[in-house]
Parts: C-alpha cells; structure tokens; sequence
C-alpha cells in the first residue's frame, strides 16, 4: 500500500513540475513574442507563437496573433490559413479583412470576394472595399456583380471626397472612387459595345478628374473603336 502511495504521489508531482515546467515555457515564449513584435521581428514573432501552438492547438488567441503576425509580414499563404482556423471560433473584423486581403494576394479572388462582403455587412459604407469587390467581380468576368458594386460607388456622395492611388504611364495620381468607378464602368459598356453609355461614364470621370490618364487612354481607345 504504501509502495501505491508513493508511485502515485510520485506521478503526482511529475505531472505537477511538467504542468509547472511547460507553463514557465509558455510566459517565456509569450515574452518572446512580446518583445520581438515590439522591434518589429516578425520571423522571433512566429517562432513564438508557433511554440505556444504547439503546447496548446486549441488557444485561438495565439491563431488570432499569428495570423496578425504573418499578414504583416507579407507572407500571405500561411496569413490565409491561420486566419481561416481562427475565424472558425471567432467572428472577429480584423480577421476577416485579413482573410479577405491575404487570399486576394495569393489569387484566391472568389474566395477574396466572399471575406470582403462579410466585412461590408458590418461596414457598408466602406468604399475602398466595395471597390476592391467590384474589381475582383471585373477580374473574375461576373460582368452583372461587378457593375451592380460600381453602381453603389457611384452613387455614393462620399465616393467624391475619398481618393485611390494610381500610376499609369508613369504618372502617379491620387483619384477619387467616383472617377475610378466610372472609368471600369465605361470601360466594361465598352467591351460590351455600349459606345454611347461609355462615352457618358468616361466624360464623366475626366469631369471630374481631366487629367486622369487612364480614363484619358480608355476615352482615346473607345473613339478609334467609333471611328472604325
């Protein structure tokens, strides 16, 4: 009797200093990860997290971190997957603009599409991503999604007042959604050769912005298209 006693008295405080032992590990590795991010050392950040997953695959905290971590590194891929096994405990914003952002950079537009209107449902007046969903339906060819998302842009008031980036021809130039939204409108009543409502969107876009070079190009390409 006194043998079972000390066996599982024994088993008893192994269990206790391995329990002890692994907690200290984690603080250690949770420091780690503190530290690292503070100085901007994604790869220690990862090492970290990746260790306390390790102990602990059910702690979507540490996804959650991880998945932070990994978009800010630009590494995309594993970005995506955490953010996906996180996002089926939580439904948290933040993960799911980095779901959607990752899986547009590695060319998972549907998929993209998907985690960019779960966002908007929470965000709607977001134009910049209602932007991006209306782009990834162009480039996807689901012509009727993309100018049904165009058109809310363009309706839109504050559509005037915000501005994206682009550079085309070498020349950079900040562009409000309005004008942007209407130049991808014409462009796609262009290809469907609907002259007359093209002319209409790419006037008005250089209404507003005139020296906007790419809806400058498409107007230029849509009258050789009228003169043949």
């Amino acid at each position: 009797m006194k043998k079972s006693i000390t066996y599982i008295l024994c088993i008893s405080s192994f269990l206790f200093h391995s329990c002890s032992s692994e907690k200290k590990e984690e603080t250690l590795d949770w420091k780690v990860y503190k530290n690292a991010k503070a100085n901007g050392d994604y790869i220690s950040c990862i090492s970290a997290l990746n260790r306390i997953m390790a102990r602990d695959e059910y702690n979507m905290g540490v996804y959650d971190s991880l998945a932070r971590v990994y978009y800010q590194a630009q590494l995309f891929v594993p970005a995506y997957q955490v953010a996906q096994k996180a996002l089926q405990q939580s439904n948290n914003d933040d993960l799911v603009l980095i779901a959607a952002e990752s899986s547009e950079r590695i060319g998972k537009t549907p998929e993209s599409i998907d985690y960019y209107l779960q966002w908007l449902q929470n965000h709607p007046n977001e134009i910049n991503i209602s932007y991006k969903v209306a782009t990834a339906y162009f480039n996807i060819k689901n012509i009727p999604a993309a100018k049904g998302e165009l058109a809310k842009i363009i309706k839109n008031p504050k559509a005037k007042e915000i501005g994206l980036n682009f550079n085309t021809d070498n020349v950079a130039q900040t562009i409000s959604y309005y004008a942007a939204a209407l130049n991808v409108l014409g462009f796609i009543q262009m290809q469907e050769k609907d002259f007359i409502k093209a002319e209409i969107a790419f006037l008005e876009a250089l209404k507003v912005h005139p020296n906007f070079v790419l809806a400058k190009n498409n107007y230029a390409a849509l009258k050789q298209q009228l003169k043949k």
